[in-house]
């Protein structure tokens, strides 16, 4: 690429009128996995006649530092996945059942794991193996069947006590699991010897 064409050197006074659009990057390093941000930006730009005489017909605009932008507008979601996901992994008889299969999913050193745990009520889903760390955080509560609707389900608390109900069809129609599915296929095919 030869920079000097594409970025010439200025051979006269620089001219503000003479810029097109610039493109700027921004980085957020706060975010937290699981949560949905939006940004706009607003910047701020050093006065080029400030503190200058007699250029502006205004006066008062010599004595400004600087210039900021209206802000910009708000951009569309950006979703940062969470590290750790869960999902029923099979189906169940709740009035057998002691204990319940979960596929979890986890992002460790910029790749996609996934593992399957068993969970009895009071167990917390996931545990450690080998180098990644699949615990969740969640604990099975309890293993129920909707007599009304005819569907099995599971109770469980996340780590701040709120609970909520699970059932394997939800868990496999939801389009999360769907992308991390769709993640790890394309990330086996593109690891040699797949």
């Amino acid at each position: 690429m030869n920079t000097a064409a594409n970025f010439p050197i200025p051979t006269t006074e620089f001219d503000p009128r003479s810029i097109g659009d610039i493109t700027g990057w921004a980085h957020d390093d706060s975010v937290e996995p699981g949560k949905v941000y939006r940004y706009r930006v607003v910047y701020k730009l050093k006065n080029p006649i400030y503190q200058t005489v007699n250029v502006a017909s205004n006066p008062a605009l010599a004595n400004q530092f600087e210039i900021a932008s209206a802000p910009s507008d708000w951009t569309s979601p950006v979703s940062v996945p969470a590290l750790t996901s869960f999902f029923l992994a099979g189906g169940f008889d709740a009035s057998t059942a002691r204990t319940v299969k979960f596929e979890i999913y986890r992002y460790h050193d910029g790749t996609l794991h996934r593992q399957s745990f068993n969970a009895a009520p009071g167990d917390v889903i996931g545990r450690k193996d080998k180098a990644v760390d699949f615990t969740t955080g969640w604990t099975v509560v309890d293993i129920r069947k909707d007599l009304k609707n005819n569907v099995d389900y599971v109770i469980v608390a996340d780590a701040n006590g709120r609970l909520y109900d699970r059932n394997f069809r939800d868990d496999r129609q939801d389009p999360e699991l769907k992308k991390l599915e769709a993640q790890l296929s394309s990330q086996a095919s593109a690891t040699p010897g797949g």
